[in-house]
């Protein structure tokens, strides 16, 4: 049996018992009472299987569905082909000399810890600390790049500030300014 059977047939339980409770009550009759009510609790019980079971079943309906994308349609288009124009063969020359090869060189993204390294400590000696904090990062080296910014960058940020202690200057200023004996005003108090 079907999920959804089960629960069609707790609802029509459900509602049979409630029909047999309400004839009872408009009669009098108080035996219908808990057995309608019985009869009402196992409709319940039996409707929530039934929905349980149904969405178990919807669920592994949608696990066997299968998807299945259609081949794309693809026109073959015509090649064009130009016909070669014959080209003039040139009179030989004479070899140039030998050009030694350049080292190859490898682009920066492609760098190893130990290139980004050298970089770093010639980016130090130029004295360009930002960039040779960034480069000791990208070789791994963050103990490095954590003393050049210490050393460097942030300890420019430090000297520019100037801390003035206003309390301690009006006290001076007051001290320094005005001569006073301290016997005298506690005399004259």
């Amino acid at each position: 049996m079907k999920g959804s059977d089960y629960e069609a047939i707790g609802w029509t339980i459900i509602i049979l018992s409630l029909i047999v409770w309400v004839i009872g009550i408009m009669d009098g009759v108080d035996e219908f009472g808990g057995s309608s009510c019985c009869c009402g609790l196992i409709g319940l019980i039996m409707a929530q299987t039934g929905y349980t079971k149904k969405k178990k079943e919807e669920k592994m309906e949608w696990k066997n569905l299968v998807y299945v994308q259609p081949n794309p349609v693809v026109v073959q288009q015509p090649i064009y082909i130009p016909t070669p124009v014959p080209v003039p063969i040139p009179a030989p020359a004479l070899p140039a000399p030998p050009i030694p090869n350049p080292p190859r060189t490898v682009p920066e993204q492609h760098w190893e810890p130990a290139q980004w390294g050298e970089k770093a400590r010639n980016l130090e000696l130029a004295r360009d600390w930002e960039g040779a904090a960034q480069a000791f990062q990208k070789a791994g080296l963050y103990a490095e790049a954590g003393r050049v910014r210490e050393a460097h960058l942030e300890k420019g940020k430090d000297e520019d500030k100037v801390v003035v202690n206003i309390d301690r200057i009006g006290d001076n200023v007051l001290h320094d300014s005005v001569m006073y004996n301290e016997d005298d005003t506690e005399g004259s108090n």
